[in-house]
């Protein structure tokens, strides 16, 4: 993705892992990004901060179903700030949550 604060650089880590990154939006709750099967990117809403427990659980998505396994994905650093993650990269692209928590492929 393009430069810009918050994630659009991407810098990157090059740790490669299969558990879902968890993000926090600005305007309250989260977003789990990882990937769904070999050829997708699965991107969970999920309400509340992840630390109280009455927190809901994400809502199942049985109709996303790939025959293929998840794959482990690459993690993407914001680039003014390496230690906060925003995103993943795939072999065919990443998704990132920029600063004002829009989602950007």
């Amino acid at each position: 993705g393009g430069g810009g604060g918050g994630g659009g650089g991407g810098g990157g880590a090059s740790e490669r892992r299969m558990a879902p990154l968890v993000v926090p939006l600005p305007q309250g709750g989260r977003v789990q990004l990882s990937s769904r099967g070999a050829y997708a990117f699965r991107v969970r809403f999920l309400p509340g901060d992840g630390v109280n427990e009455t927190d809901p659980p994400a809502i199942d998505t049985p109709m996303v179903n790939p025959m293929h396994p998840d794959i482990p994905f690459e993690l993407i650093a914001d680039g003014a700030d390496p230690s906060r993650l925003v995103g993943i990269r795939l072999s065919f692209g990443s998704v990132l949550v920029s600063d004002n928590g829009t989602l950007q492929l």
